[in-house]
């Protein structure tokens, strides 16, 4: 894709929930059979409507979520949490006396 159109999409899809779709996709499809309003696949019971792009910040994967700072993430306080829920005291049955 170029930079152009990128900059397009993203331009788009910060301001307004505007569905995007491909002219060029949509060719494609139409020319191995599919047509408008179709589901996608052999039973045609695929997606119907064209997928919309969103921008995701440098460096992420897709799908992913926004990472969480390394350093504000404080993970051994969870694990002492975590492991504090999970003790379990016992008193003895018999009292001791002590002498």
């Amino acid at each position: 894709m170029s930079k152009k159109y990128l900059a397009k999409v993203a331009e788009r899809s910060a301001v307004s929930s505007k569905k995007i779709s491909s002219v060029f996709g949509e060719k494609m499809l139409k020319r191995m059979g599919w047509s408008e309003g179709e589901g996608l696949g052999k039973e045609k019971k695929g997606e119907v409507e064209p997928l919309q792009v969103r921008k995701r910040k440098e460096n992420l994967g897709l799908g992913s979520a926004e990472a969480k700072s390394k350093w504000n993430h404080n993970w051994w306080e969870e694990l002492f949490n975590d492991t504090a829920q999970k003790v379990k005291l016992s008193l003895p049955k018999k009292k001791i006396k002590l002498a």
